[in-house]
């Protein structure tokens, strides 16, 4: 058992990489094989014990198609949050949706809230 500590990145990301390798039909060995790392180091991607580093959350979302956003990659930082509801809600639009208008209308509102 790791005795790393999990973040909440490294949880919301764990689940993010289950859903879709299974959504494939892919054993943890097999993404590993993938991938070049251990089961063991998917397992613990998965539980959220270790985070995905980014050119390995890259490499996922090629293999599996999935959304960026949903990997945490092309977020806009969100620093200066004056209405944490609303850039919550724009952040699960860029995670969730696949409509272009919708997205780009969520860049805009978290450009807004953190003034840039």
């Amino acid at each position: 058992m790791s005795t790393r500590q999990k973040s909440s990145e490294g949880v919301e990301l764990g689940k993010v990489l289950k859903k879709y390798r299974k959504l494939h039909g892919e054993t943890q060995l097999q993404l590993a094989e993938r991938l070049g790392r251990t089961r063991n180091t998917i397992a613990e991607y998965e539980r959220g014990a270790a985070v995905i580093p980014p050119p390995l959350r890259e490499k996922i979302a090629d293999c599996y198609d999935v959304p960026r956003a949903a990997l945490g990659l092309d977020l806009p930082r969100v620093e200066k949050n004056r209405f944490p509801e609303a850039s919550d809600l724009a952040l699960k639009v860029l995670e969730c949706s696949n409509d272009e208008e919708l997205r780009s209308l969520a860049v805009t509102v978290l450009r807004k809230l953190i003034g840039t």
